[in-house]
């Protein structure tokens, strides 16, 4: 019980930079350890570490960080992928924009690919990782629609037919859409087009409604 108190206290001391790349090195590798409960406790504790050392960490072990929660994205157990997602948002509302824009477009071109008929398992991973990585762009910029969100949204909408955990991974960013923007609701519908809203209502309609 001490151990563990210590060490969930130690994400808010600061370090020296010869220590914090230590750390950065032991987070990389427990992010890959075979026990997914660890995995998950490493990705909390990274959310933790960026929101305490923002100002202080430098860009490569930020990268460092950043690569470990990518990976993480397409974790087999899906509690530890849901984690690298909200992990990854924490991370995208510290990062400029030409990096998120390469990441946002990195992933847009995986989910606009429908997948086959009859696609493995592997390839609905591969596209989940990539629809939790959209989604973390989305729930970074709640509130707002910036100029791209349109794009990745009606993505989106097309995924929210996809096969499970996709399917349910829509489910939720549009849930979460909804919650943060009803407030403008109107304002927000004005930034799409006809056809993307038609296409961004394929998921609004099969996730669970803030709207009054």
């Amino acid at each position: 019980m001490v151990s563990k108190l210590t060490i969930a206290y130690l994400k808010y001391l600061n370090f020296e930079k010869v220590e914090l790349r230590a750390f950065t090195e032991v987070l990389g590798e427990t992010t890959r350890d075979d026990n997914w409960h660890t995995r998950a406790a490493t990705l909390r504790y990274i959310q933790a570490l960026i929101y305490h050392h923002a100002f202080t960490i430098d860009s490569g072990l930020f990268a460092m960080l950043r690569e470990c929660v990518l990976e993480a994205l397409h974790d087999k157990q899906l509690e530890v992928a849901q984690l690298a997602s909200h992990t990854l948002m924490i991370f995208l509302k510290g990062v400029g924009a030409a990096d998120e824009s390469t990441l946002r477009d990195r992933f847009l071109k995986i989910v606009s690919v429908r997948l086959p008929s009859d696609a493995n398992s592997e390839l609905i991973m591969h596209k989940h990782a990539a629809v939790l990585g959209l989604s973390a762009c989305v729930l970074s910029n709640p509130y707002e629609v910036p100029s791209w969100m349109p794009e990745v949204m009606e993505a989106l909408g097309f995924a929210s037919l996809e096969p499970s955990p996709i399917k349910q991974a829509t489910q939720h960013t549009f849930a979460e859409f909804k919650k943060t923007h009803q407030d403008a609701w109107t304002q927000t519908r004005a930034a799409f087009t006809h056809e993307q809203w038609e296409n961004v209502s394929l998921g609004l309609d099969l996730a669970p409604s803030y709207i009054i």
